[in-house]
């Protein structure tokens, strides 16, 4: 077996899935410091390729080595010298993917785009099984928020370095996921976020000088975006994790944005341990549950391969305690934004009913972000209002 394939097929056959694909590629990697950068670069991407497409092969049919080579032959980014670790018949890289699927089909080659781990899995209303499963295919671009007023500059720049962008609106630009921004922008000119992520914006209809509490604040993606578009509000943020929130601190700091008021709060137990919070009360509360992140999966297909369904009911149950831990600080008539990157109906609008039914709550709006046409994320927004008097 050539060692480009050696290496791809012991990637494959020692990751579990417990670490990021990423994380564990740079370990590999570092392991094997002998393999150039091209090596590295076609070896990750034989491996990705693998996790988009093996859950549509038949496996007791087709040798795993086979099931690299197609994978590969069918999203990988091959280039002339890489056209050996593919099947001959997929020597013309101009063919579409649909071209490629019917190629297959001539070669009695088993492959179902179909597949999904339970087939009485709802999906939330605004996608389909068949749109998401088939954008597993095809990996997602990549979106950047423009910071600051320095639009003309930033896309000087990337010209200059003959990068290819698209504008997507007056904030946002779409490059290639392989674009390198790090070596030609500065960090403090551009945040990267999803366009769907920077969509739910739209959804944060927050007076001057509210009060914000965003529950859940991870790295603070959203956090920064509410702080964008309203300086004037006072945000609070928390999260359980200690070295994420100093993430976002520094990242707040990067953006000249004013340090928020923060928190470490585990509000994923009952009762949840709020004692730091007192008193306080919040116009909005922002809740970017932790999930899934079925919508994400085309970035890393990884999550859809080791995925295992029963586990959506425990992301169910965690969702709604942490909503219900964070729901007794919004004021009367407040507004409650729950936010995940779910697909999934079992994540989205059934928590939103329990919460309804459970916390006297109203349904203002809701919505999946559907980002599949524009090769972007999906999300799930639900606006809701404290009805209690």
């Amino acid at each position: 077996m050539n060692p480009i394939l050696q290496h791809s097929y012991h990637v494959i056959d020692n990751y579990q899935g417990n670490e990021p694909l990423a994380n564990y590629l740079k370990a590999f990697f570092k392991l094997h410091s002998k393999l150039g950068s091209r090596d590295r670069k076609i070896i990750s991407d034989i491996v990705y390729s693998y996790y988009r497409c093996a859950k549509s092969f038949n496996a007791a049919a087709i040798e795993k080595e086979e099931i690299i080579r197609i994978s590969y032959g069918l999203c990988g980014k091959y280039q002339a010298w890489a056209q050996k670790f593919i099947p001959h018949y997929f020597e013309k890289e101009e063919l579409s993917f649909e071209e490629k699927l019917k190629v297959l089909r001539d070669n009695n080659i088993d492959f179902n785009t179909n597949i999904l781990f339970d087939a009485d899995l709802t999906f939330s209303k605004g996608i389909t099984k068949e749109q998401w499963l088939f954008s597993m295919y095809t990996q997602p671009l990549v979106f950047i928020r423009l910071m600051g007023n320095n639009k003309p500059q930033i896309l000087n720049k990337l010209k200059a370095k003959g990068i290819v962008y698209n504008v997507v609106n007056e904030k946002c630009v779409s490059l290639a996921p392989s674009t390198k921004l790090g070596e030609i922008l500065w960090e403090s000119e551009y945040n990267i976020q999803d366009i769907s992520s920077q969509s739910t914006s739209e959804y944060f209809d927050f007076s001057p000088n509210a009060t914000v509490w965003d529950c859940c604040a991870g790295a603070g993606g959203k956090s920064l975006l509410i702080k964008e578009l309203n300086p004037k509000i006072k945000l609070t943020v928390s999260d359980k994790r200690a070295s994420v929130l100093e993430n976002l601190l520094e990242r707040f700091q990067v953006y000249q944005f004013d340090r928020p008021q923060y928190f470490e709060l585990s509000l994923d137990k009952s009762p949840a341990d709020t004692s730091e919070l007192e008193n306080r009360t919040f116009d909005y509360i922002v809740c970017d549950a932790p999930c899934s992140g079925s919508g994400t999966w085309a970035r890393t297909p990884e999550n859809f391969f080791f995925f295992e369904t029963k586990k959506l009911k425990a992301f169910s149950n965690s969702q709604l305690i942490i909503a219900s831990s964070a729901l007794p600080f919004l004021k009367k008539g407040g507004i409650f934004i729950y936010i995940t990157c779910s697909v999934f109906e079992i994540e989205n609008e059934l928590v939103v009913q329990q919460l309804m039914k459970q916390h006297n709550l109203s349904l203002k709006h809701q919505v999946l972000i559907n980002g599949i046409e524009k090769r972007a994320d999906s999300l799930f927004v639900a606006v809701l209002e404290n009805n209690n008097i």
